[in-house]
């Protein structure tokens, strides 16, 4: 009877010994899981997932995987460091790469990249996605004073007329619970004898988010100007109206609307279901510069 179970062991040995043997490293893949990816700054160690698949987990193999790196903005040893300069799979699964970014305080709002790539040893290893392009976004991105107060000028989107507030009359004030949130008050736009206050209800807004980029959502309230509530809106080149958020760009001291066209529309309180909201005002090349006080 051991005799016979002892045969048995010998052979299931030989049977496993024989399924490692008949890995086809032809049908085997090493790939990432996707081509590019954002990562802060301050992540510390990157952990990049890589896969070996084409036969089952635990079939027994030796693949071995070379990993290098090519500087985008990114330079090696400043922004990022690869600590993985080689992976070993010896069965088919996932494993991480790791690479250390570098949090080195430069103060900049740009986006840093670099690019990863894998390379099996073993020549029959197929590859799908061999590299991964990696974007540092700054933690460092200089926070810039909003607040103060500024001179508006814009044009009549349809007839070029110059516009202007008084010089420094629009103050912009940092919301108190809300730090990404700037209120824009005393927006007043003159022209001669023309007054065109641009909000009665003193509360437009935009945002600046962690990356510094700002926008001013659209369809804001804007308050009731005697014949129903009004609300802002986006224009394009030909007039159409968009509800995107609209990008402000800083350039100096100035606060650029990054739009074709800006207006405030409003809904007549008597109007029909079919009747169009009505323009208040509608403008373009809109520019807010800081003022000293």
């Amino acid at each position: 009877m051991k005799y016979v179970i002892y045969n048995l062991w010998i052979l299931m040995f030989l049977f496993a010994c024989g399924e490692s043997e008949q890995v086809e490293y032809s049908k085997l893949s090493v790939d990432f899981q996707k081509s590019k990816m954002d990562v802060g700054e301050n992540t510390g160690i990157l952990e990049i997932p890589v896969v070996l698949s084409g036969c089952s987990v635990d079939m027994p193999l030796q693949v071995s995987v070379q990993v290098s790196a090519t500087d985008g903005e990114a330079v090696a040893g400043v922004d990022y460091e690869l600590i993985d300069s080689q992976l070993a799979f010896d069965v088919c699964g996932k494993t991480a790469l790791k690479v250390k970014i570098i949090d080195n305080e430069e103060i900049t709002d740009a986006v840093k990249t670099f690019t990863v790539s894998i390379k099996a040893e073993n020549p029959e290893v197929n590859s799908g996605i061999s590299s991964v392009k990696v974007y540092i976004i700054s933690d460092d991105v200089e926070k810039v004073t909003m607040a103060g107060f500024y001179t508006l000028t814009a044009q009549d989107f349809i007839e070029d007329t110059q516009l202007s507030s008084v010089p420094g009359g629009v103050e912009i004030v940092q919301d108190l619970d809300d730090s990404n949130k700037y209120y824009l008050r005393n927006m007043v736009l003159v022209n001669g004898d023309k007054v065109l206050p641009l909000t009665m209800a003193d509360d437009l807004y935009f945002t600046v988010d962690n990356s510094g980029a700002m926008s001013m959502p659209t369809q804001q309230k804007i308050g009731d100007y005697g014949a129903g509530e009004g609300f802002t809106i986006g224009l394009t080149s030909e007039g159409y109206t968009i509800a995107d958020p609209i990008k402000i760009e800083k350039s100096g001291n100035r606060l650029l609307f990054k739009v074709d066209g800006f207006a405030g529309l409003f809904i007549d309180e008597n109007a029909g279901p079919t009747d169009y909201p009505t323009i208040y005002y509608a403008l373009k090349n809109i520019i807010l510069e800081k003022v000293n006080h």
